[in-house]
């Protein structure tokens, strides 16, 4: 069987918010929907 993209995305999603903690969750989805790409830089610095 074939998985749709939101099916395939959703354990992942919720195994992140377990492992991170949703408020982080949250607010890194916040801050890449405010910056775009323009912080990608600090995935450099991780």
């Amino acid at each position: 069987m074939k998985k749709s993209f939101l099916q395939s995305l959703g354990p992942g999603l919720l195994f992140a918010g377990a492992a991170i903690g949703v408020s982080h969750l949250v607010q890194s989805t916040r801050a890449g929907a405010e910056f775009g790409f323009g912080l990608i830089w600090a995935l450099l610095l991780v």
